[in-house]
């Protein structure tokens, strides 16, 4: 070690390494006390024969153990010599500023030789404190800074070990580009490149593994007697480093994705911090948000090892943090843009906010601001954050239903566990957060000035708003917000009936802006964002229809709302007046019920006329029922042929729903057109015409058509 050639020092660290890795591991830890007296009384037995094994077991570590580490000052200078000159190098080559005296394969195979000894010189020095340190530390709860100086040796030896920690506390900062200059110039003529961007490249990737680990090394086998003075700082390189190891910004451009330094720096960085973490908890909560992001990135959660290692640490986090901590941070780390859909995995971190949410009471969860927060902007309220966090696409496009499930389950665990009344506060919230957005209420106005105006003037009005990227957001919001509303009613269907009258005056502003009679019109780039919201839109009140509809095969659910005389609130008369028309005017709304993946007639059939079917059902009234068939003949006459045999396969699931009931009184005022219908130009609209004259012939027991003639 002490030779100025480097291949034998380079040869000395490995057989020093080598000789640290083999040792036999002692078993005292694992014996019972009794078996361990028994041993020690067994080697002090002159009549005893042990073997060789039995001896190295018992004795022969700890002695070599505190022989070697008289070495530790040595690797120290050794490691902290070779790291500063390695980077003095690397921050020579990326700025290229100092001329080098050797030709470009030589520094490469130079910095490759400096960042091996500084590598081998690191890992020597952490496993010579790993191997005085961690059989004490492992049979006793915590380490005493006088436990510490014992096994250690000296006082001098600890406050080497403090200070060689600091060194190493500091280029790791510098590896993973996020050391600052600190002001202090006996600092800075120490190490002139303090702060500045070295040139990535592989031999800094594993140095930098290479420190994380040897951190986390003293972290876990000193304990806090050690880090007295470090602890934030040690919580803080190594978030930094976890964060880095994520970081595309940094190295992309140096290592492909897929290498295998890359993946190597992830999960040492990750197995950094899930050793340390009881160790720096308490001072990691400035570090937290940066934290739930690295364990959230996409490519720690693909990689099997790094996925147990993230799994591992949100359950620790769990269950060392305060609630409050936990879910600040989180909120924290949404309303920074800290995650992504497309870089992150959300359901992880939801999932893991779920089950809490499940485990702790409304009193406690009523007073975490960021839960409660009445404000609908996302650096106050947490769920806000997370809905625009699904809203903000970077892509184009929404995140898939698994993704936002998680979310939705997440803020419902949270949801019921208050009263109406309260929900009922947090629903407005949301729904504040969704139109307070000035495009949406462009858009809107738009479409409510263009009423009865040229369809023309309409269609070019609307284009203009779509090709704002603004707009685009202003539409994903609405959609998420009716996905998790649709998520709210698939759970609790008729339980959550007091949310009804502010979803229903969100669903008829959005039913009724978005209409279009053209399909001639060339499509605009929000076009598809439009169909999906509808679509969103018609599964709401399709669910809230079902959730309001009276089971007639449920005989004690019939008689209850015969006693009670109970109406379904899409009965109520302002609500019907506002609903209906709106619903029915999108049998002709070609242009936006139709797109690339499904025609008019598909769409129709899978999303508007079960909306409209269920919608009809929940209403049980015979005059709202002749309110809506007579809605739905305006659009007979319509000149649009695939319009025609729409309304036609719409009167054919509305009586069959309503059966002979319906029949019997609404019959007659629908038959005509039918009959005339029968006798159209279109092939098509007099199929779905004789097929419809068929359905109620089985209806009514009567050929329909014979009647009429």
């Amino acid at each position: 070690l002490e030779s100025t050639h480097v291949a034998l020092q380079r040869k000395g660290l490995e057989t020093l390494i080598d000789r640290l890795h083999q040792s036999v591991p002692t078993v005292e830890n694992l014996l019972t006390e009794a078996d361990a007296e028994q041993r020690r009384r067994d080697i002090r037995d002159p009549k005893k024969k042990l073997t060789a094994f039995d001896l190295v077991m018992l004795k022969a570590r700890p002695l070599t153990t505190k022989r070697s580490m008289a070495l530790f000052p040595q690797l120290a200078s050794l490691s902290t010599g070779a790291m500063k000159l390695f980077v003095s190098l690397s921050y020579a080559a990326a700025t290229q500023k100092h001329a080098m005296p050797h030709s470009t394969k030589q520094q490469r195979s130079a910095m490759s030789d400096i960042a091996a000894i500084a590598q081998y010189a690191i890992t020597a020095a952490e496993e010579l404190f790993r191997e005085a340190t961690l059989a004490q530390g492992q049979r006793t709860l915590s380490m005493t800074e006088p436990q510490l100086r014992k096994l250690l040796g000296t006082k001098t030896r600890l406050h080497e070990v403090r200070q060689w920690l600091a060194m190493m506390l500091r280029y790791n900062g510098i590896l993973s580009g996020s050391g600052k200059r600190s002001g202090n110039g006996a600092e800075d003529d120490e190490d002139d490149v303090n702060g500045k961007m070295i040139a990535m490249s592989q031999e800094s990737v594993l140095l930098l593994a290479t420190t994380v680990t040897m951190i986390a090394t003293l972290t876990q086998c000193g304990g806090p007697a050690l880090m007295s003075d470090s602890t934030m700082e040690v919580s803080r390189r190594l978030a930094q480093a976890a964060e880095f190891s994520v970081s595309s910004k940094h190295l992309d451009g140096t290592l492909p994705r897929e290498h295998h330094c890359r993946t190597l720096l992830r999960r040492a960085a990750l197995n950094a911090l899930l050793r340390s973490f009881s160790a720096t908890w308490l001072m990691s909560a400035p570090y937290l948000p940066a934290l739930f992001a690295t364990v959230s990135h996409v490519d720690n959660i693909v990689d099997p090892e790094t996925n147990v290692l993230c799994m591992e640490w949100l359950s620790t986090a769990k269950a060392l943090l305060e609630p409050r901590v936990l879910l600040e941070s989180m909120c924290q780390t949404i309303a920074e843009h800290r995650v992504r859909t497309s870089t992150h995995a959300l359901d992880v971190l939801y999932r893991c906010l779920e089950g809490l949410l499940q485990c702790l009471p409304k009193e406690e969860l009523a007073t975490i601001r960021v839960l409660v927060a009445a404000q609908p902007d996302p650096a106050e309220n947490f769920w806000v954050a997370s809905l625009s966090c699904l809203a903000t696409s970077t892509n184009g496009s929404l995140p898939s239903s698994d993704v936002m499930n998680s979310v939705f389950d997440a803020y419902l665990a949270f949801f019921m566990k208050f009263k109406a009344s309260q929900c009922t506060k947090f629903f407005s919230t949301i729904i504040s957060w969704v139109f307070e957005d000035v495009a949406i209420h462009q858009i809107l106005k738009k479409r409510d000035s263009q009423v009865g105006e040229d369809g023309g003037d309409e269609e070019s009005e609307f284009q203009q708003l779509a090709h704002s990227s603004s707009h685009r957001k202003a539409l994903f919001r609405m959609i998420v917000m009716l996905a998790w509303y649709n998520r709210m009613l698939q759970k609790f269907s008729s339980i959550v009936d007091f949310t009804f009258p502010l979803a229903t005056s969100s669903i008829v502003s959005i039913l009724t802006a978005f209409v279009s009679s053209s399909s001639t019109v060339r499509r605009s780039p929000l076009d598809g964002v439009v169909t999906s919201l509808l679509e969103a839109s018609f599964e709401v009140v399709r669910r809230m229809s079902d959730a309001q509809t009276v089971d007639v095969n449920d005989e004690v659910a019939a008689a209850a709302a015969a006693a009670l005389q109970d109406t379904a609130y899409f009965a109520e008369t302002s609500v019907f007046n506002a609903l209906m028309p709106a619903i029915i005017q999108h049998v002709a709304n070609r242009r936006f019920l139709t797109d690339d993946v499904f025609s008019y007639d598909q769409r129709v059939r899978s999303t508007w006329l079960p909306c409209l079917r269920s919608f009809n059902k929940c209403l049980a009234s015979p005059k709202l029922w002749s309110k809506t068939q007579q809605e739905l003949l305006k659009h007979l006459r319509s000149t649009d042929a695939a319009i025609r045999r729409a309304v036609l396969s719409a009167f054919r699931g509305l009586y069959t729903d309503g059966g002979d009931e319906m029949a019997a009184m609404m019959l007659s005022e629908m038959l005509p057109a039918v009959v005339e219908a029968t006798e159209d130009t279109n092939e098509d609209v007099v199929e779905e015409a004789r097929l419809l004259c068929n359905d109620l012939s089985s209806i009514t027991g009567r050929d329909v058509l014979h009647a009429m003639s």
